[in-house]
């Protein structure tokens, strides 16, 4: 934010930027985390590990589900972060 506002961008623009920032990384990060927890839920690995330390049965995993929680979680993490960082900026 300091150095856009040093090369004159308007406070719009500075905090319209660090939002779309903000929830692009929150969609990303999001999108990591649930394709790495599917990979484990049906790695082979994973279910013979469980077996060997007598947790038998399957491991339900609902993807759908999981992305909306956890894509909620960081998008409201994050704008609230975005919107502190603006409410202090402008503040003296």
């Amino acid at each position: 934010m300091q150095i856009m506002a040093i090369f004159g961008a308007p406070a719009w623009m500075r905090s319209a930027t660090l939002i779309k920032t903000a929830v692009m990384d929150s969609l990303a990060a999001t999108i990591i985390t649930v394709a790495m927890f599917y990979y484990i839920s049906i790695s082979p690995e994973s279910v013979s590990y469980l077996k060997s330390i007598g947790i038998d049965g399957k491991i339900y995993f609902y993807p759908l589900e999981s992305f909306l929680h956890l894509g909620g979680m960081a998008l409201s993490v994050s704008l609230f972060s975005v919107l502190m960082v603006g409410f202090r900026r402008r503040m003296p």
